[in-house]
């Protein structure tokens, strides 16, 4: 939880070089929804979220081989950090960048990767965990108060395919509505696609 204030902190002071540190990160490491996680559910969620802020902040100072960096050591905690791939894929167009970005963060990955390998799990285990992961429930929601919960009598193939449509939908309006902008990505539009 600190290291997700420490985070949230130096991103405000990115976008609003003014802005009171301290207060941010004592604001932050309060928050009810970040002090449940942790103490109540012993869940680990600010981790890899702390470490897509510090990825964001390096975005945001165009520096995007680091943000790649901090980007993968978040996905190989935990997968829901894909939710920031939208936004790469803007930047990443938007700004015309080379590929090496992404090299630098699927070495990244690889190389966290080995520790379980080094420790007997099997190769096939560490690059399919997620893959996994996507098919150990049967539902659309688990009890998570969203939409889904609506539609709680929807065929589930068919709510999936719904939902990566939407979601492509998204992505491809985000994606458009950058590019329709013709201006340079600042760090506050950057966040406001975050």
């Amino acid at each position: 939880d600190a290291l997700l204030a420490i985070a949230v902190a130096l991103l405000a002071r990115e976008l609003r070089p003014g802005s009171r540190l301290l207060a941010v990160a004592a604001v932050t490491f309060a928050l009810p929804t970040v002090m449940l996680n942790s103490a109540a559910w012993g869940q680990c969620d600010a981790l890899y979220v702390s470490l897509m802020i510090f990825g964001l902040r390096f975005v945001c100072r165009d520096k995007l081989n680091l943000a790649s960096v901090f980007f993968a050591m978040a996905l190989a905690i935990k997968l829901q950090a894909i939710v920031i791939a939208p936004v790469l894929v803007v930047v990443w167009w938007y700004k015309r960048r080379p590929l090496v970005p992404l090299v630098v963060g699927a070495s990244v990955f690889a190389a966290l990767s080995v520790p379980p390998v080094a420790f007997g799990r099997p190769l096939a285990d560490v690059f399919t965990t997620y893959l996994h992961q996507t098919q150990e429930f049967g539902g659309i929601t688990v009890n998570a108060p969203n939409v889904y919960q609506w539609w709680s009598g929807v065929d589930v193939g068919l709510a999936t395919r719904l939902a990566i449509v939407l979601s492509a939908l998204s992505l491809a309006s985000l994606a458009a509505l950058a590019y329709s902008r013709r201006r340079p990505v600042t760090s506050r539009s950057l966040v406001a696609y975050a």
